[in-house]
């Protein structure tokens, strides 16, 4: 439902609904305490991340990003599968829009996210067969398209 709001527009009840569910996986991983639902509770922060980025409510974003970073980093030396990487590279990619759009709008384009999005091409096209390969190139490639800065072999 959440998704459908996002899709709409309809940031408020998009919002209150990731955060619904999210307090739902909360829960369910503090009662189980396993990597798996600790991963389900970084990818809501995400969509919350993603959601209010798109709001225009980037310091809130940014909150959600760093704290789904914050969970992938605590998960990074038990889980080395490509999936897992994947969902690290797209929560990173949302760190690096956010502070592209937070510094962009001055006019300036901010080294650190321009790199970040790079590190994103890079991995994704290092894993051809990753499922977010069309969002990495959706988003980062964009980006960095628009600014002239993606390799024509990206």
């Amino acid at each position: 439902r959440a998704f459908l709001y996002s899709k709409n527009g309809e940031w408020r009840k998009a919002i209150s609904s990731y955060k619904s569910a999210l307090s739902r996986r909360r829960a369910y991983y503090k009662d189980h305490p396993v990597a798996n639902n600790l991963i389900e509770v970084a990818q809501t922060l995400i969509n919350i991340g993603d959601a209010y980025r798109l709001n225009g409510k980037l310091d809130r974003a940014l909150d959600s990003a760093n704290e789904a970073l914050s969970i992938y980093e605590s998960l990074k030396r038990v889980h080395k599968e490509q999936v897992f990487e994947m969902y690290y590279y797209e929560a990173y990619q949302l760190k690096a829009t956010i502070h592209f759009d937070k510094n962009g709008t001055q006019g300036e384009y901010p080294l650190d996210a321009i790199t970040m999005m790079h590190e994103c091409i890079e991995w994704s096209n290092a894993h051809p067969n990753n499922d977010y390969k069309d969002r990495f190139n959706g988003v980062s490639g964009v980006y960095l398209n628009s600014l002239g800065l993606l390799d024509k072999n990206s």
